[in-house]
């Protein structure tokens, strides 16, 4: 990497909170400070900040460095998020890691300023980009009250955003715990005093990921999309963000949104530990089935 580091790792307070989270909406079990259960059908899964990339990794090999320095007593086989630049694999290896994980984009932002960023865009991104801001009003919110006060009107966004595209919905009050316990930023957007979008970001300083993007059926070109991803590229370089994840892709046409903002490909992974050192020389990896198990859950709802 650009700083010569090979990975880098999410807050321990953060995964604390985020881990807090997740529990009280969804009344999963607490195993430890950094590990909850998942009670399915046929299995139990323990889980370590769910959906939440614990580390970013340019060398798979260095993997051990980040579990021994963690310092954590792992008593049983857990699963944690990870995610590694596409370009530490050989080409051959692509198509099946792309089949079997999950696409997600990243934007190295360690100590870079957003005009650096910003002069690197084509002309008729920054266009957009320009245009967009002066047309929409993005506003940060800073409190429980200020969020009750657009819960309807957020829940219909998600609600309608679903229905159009059928994609993963939080449910409103996984994101209400998220924001309570100060593992997200929410950020609001309104066109002519009308809330129109809002994008959530984790509040981790070292990795700042994109959650979810939720925009009015109203808006269907990409204007008010790659705005908000835009602020919120502001935001982590504010809060000096070493890495800006735009989160998980699933469709080439997003995959080329994204990478209007010159953001790489990553693949995101999900890690199996058993606590032996025998799992870290064979480094398997299984594949995340996030957008399948929540797919079907929608449809059942």
């Amino acid at each position: 990497m650009e700083n010569g580091k090979s990975y880098i790792r999410a807050e321990k307070d953060f995964i604390n909170k985020w881990n807090t989270s997740f529990i009280n909406t969804f009344k999963w079990k607490e195993l430890n400070n950094s590990t909850l259960r998942r009670d399915y059908f046929l299995k139990k899964i323990d889980i370590s900040a769910p959906w939440h990339p614990i580390i970013f990794c340019n060398k798979l090999n260095n993997i051990s460095e980040f579990i021994e320095e963690s310092k954590v007593n792992f008593l049983e086989p857990f699963y944690f998020f990870m995610f590694v630049p596409e370009k530490s694999f050989e080409e051959k290896h692509l198509k099946k890691l792309f089949k079997e994980n999950i696409l997600a984009h990243y934007i190295f932002i360690e100590n870079k300023s957003i005009k650096e960023l910003f002069d690197k865009y084509k002309s008729r991104v920054r266009t957009k980009i320009r245009r967009g801001f002066k047309n929409f009003k993005f506003i940060k919110l800073n409190s429980i009250e200020e969020l009750s006060n657009y819960e309807i009107e957020i829940r219909n966004l998600l609600i309608n955003q679903y229905l159009r595209l059928g994609s993963p919905c939080p449910p409103f009050e996984l994101i209400k715990n998220l924001f309570k316990n100060k593992a997200l930023n929410l950020y609001i957007v309104k066109f002519k005093n009308k809330l129109v979008g809002f994008i959530t970001m984790s509040t981790d300083k070292n990795i700042s990921h994109v959650l979810w993007t939720v925009k009015s059926n109203n808006f269907k070109n990409n204007d008010l999309s790659i705005c908000l991803f835009q602020f919120c590229l502001e935001e982590a370089i504010k809060n000096k963000s070493k890495v800006f994840s735009l989160g998980t892709t699933n469709s080439k046409n997003l995959s080329k949104f994204k990478e209007q903002l010159n953001a790489e490909r990553a693949i995101y992974f999900k890690k199996k530990f058993n606590g032996s050192n025998q799992s870290l020389k064979l480094f398997s990896y299984v594949k995340s089935n996030r957008n399948k198990f929540f797919l079907l859950i929608n449809n059942i709802i």
